[in-house]
């Protein structure tokens, strides 16, 4: 617990807030993650300012920003690349040796494709959810958590609906049809 509140003060003191001298969490040429200036006559900052600053940030980092080294990078896609390779030769058919009549390359990919078919969630009734969740509040509306889950929801309903496509897709490739 100590060295949790020392880090914490040491971190994300009030120097974050010092008006006279701004923190910035890191900065180059390319980006300045920093806090919003405040405002003149010192009142809050409006949210919008805020949402507008993470919005101005990029997408993507180099590991310099999280305090890495900019080798850390090439480490993680290195381990990435060799796991892809992994998983790639694991779906290569395991067949004996010569004619020895083994499975296709196309009969063991379709079997994979019907077994994760079986094995894929149906998606979430998400109007049903929506009518419990909202039945649950005497206010008649959601509180944040609740929105969350239908957002969380909606994402996994999108994600199961794409795999399902893919797999027939897939399916549909292994007959020839596309």
């Amino acid at each position: 617990r100590r060295v949790v509140v020392t880090y914490l003060e040491e971190y994300m003191g009030d120097f974050l807030f010092d008006t006279f001298q701004p923190f910035h969490f890191y900065f180059n040429e390319q980006v300045d993650y920093k806090l919003p200036d405040p405002n003149k006559d010192n009142s809050p900052v409006h949210r919008d300012v805020y949402a507008q600053q993470i919005e101005d940030m990029p997408m993507e980092n180099s590991p310099e920003v999280f305090g890495l080294h900019p080798n850390a990078e090439i480490g993680y896609l290195t381990n990435a690349t060799k796991q892809l390779w992994v998983d790639l030769l694991e779906l290569q058919p395991r067949t004996g040796g010569g004619d020895t009549g083994g499975d296709s390359r196309e009969t063991v990919l379709e079997g994979i494709v019907n077994d994760l078919t079986g094995q894929i969630p149906t998606p979430f009734d998400r109007k049903a959810i929506f009518k419990a969740e909202k039945a649950k509040n005497t206010s008649g509306y959601l509180v944040p958590t609740q929105v969350v889950l239908l957002q969380e929801l909606e994402r996994w309903n999108n994600l199961v609906e794409r795999m399902m496509a893919t797999l027939k897709d897939l399916k549909r490739a292994l007959a020839g049809i596309i």
